[in-house]
């Protein structure tokens, strides 16, 4: 009876722990859920810290360059991808958020913020002043430039993985920079920042 009741009371300490355990993991699991950003709709446009103007998703879709398009991507091992979307350029965007033609002259790089306060900085050079493209054929063997597309540094309302399927584009992990490649081996995925809330043009 004794060697009963002692073993009864171990399965419920057992008992006990595994729904101390559940809980925990429920509460953590509920957190985690909670942690996940959500999309952003308007970017704040700073020169030199100084704030020019605001611009959404609306004035997004309303400008001239407003489009679809599918940029080639390589992340960092080396992976290749496709991501078709819906945006307009950069440039444009810098023009509706206050920016005129000869204070981007004077910028030289360009930070961008995203939501997680993940900030990025790139030359200005790189995103509009070179010749970026899509390619088509990245992930044909061997990889070839053929069918090569000139393509706009982007800020995106709407994307996802897919080569050239607008349908059903998401705007989950949006607004999102796109930029196109290089060369072949262009590194460029990692440059596709989510959830953007602010660009900053730097001057000096």
């Amino acid at each position: 009876m004794l060697a009963g009741a002692i073993k009864s009371q171990r399965w419920s300490k057992l008992l006990g722990v595994l729904l101390v355990l559940t809980l925990v993991a429920g509460v953590v699991g509920f957190a985690g859920a909670n942690s996940v950003y959500a999309a952003t709709t308007s970017v704040d446009i700073y020169l030199d810290g100084q704030l020019q103007g605001t611009v959404d998703d609306s004035d997004i879709s309303g400008l001239a360059s407003y489009g679809n398009r599918t940029y080639s991507a390589v992340n960092s091992f080396g992976t290749k991808k496709f991501y078709s979307t819906a945006g307009a350029s950069l440039a444009d965007i810098l023009a509706a958020g206050g920016v005129t033609s000869q204070e981007l002259a004077d910028v030289d790089s360009i930070e961008v913020t995203t939501e997680d306060n993940v900030t990025a900085s790139f030359s200005k050079a790189l995103l509009l002043g070179t010749d970026l493209y899509y390619y088509p054929n990245l992930t044909s063997n061997p990889p070839s430039t053929d069918g090569a597309v000139l393509v706009p540094t982007i800020i995106a309302t709407a994307a996802k993985q897919a080569k050239e399927d607008y349908t059903g584009l998401s705007t989950a992990d949006c607004l999102r920079l796109f930029r196109g490649q290089s060369a072949l081996d262009d590194v460029n995925n990692p440059d596709f920042a989510k959830w953007i809330t602010q660009i900053n043009l730097i001057t000096q």
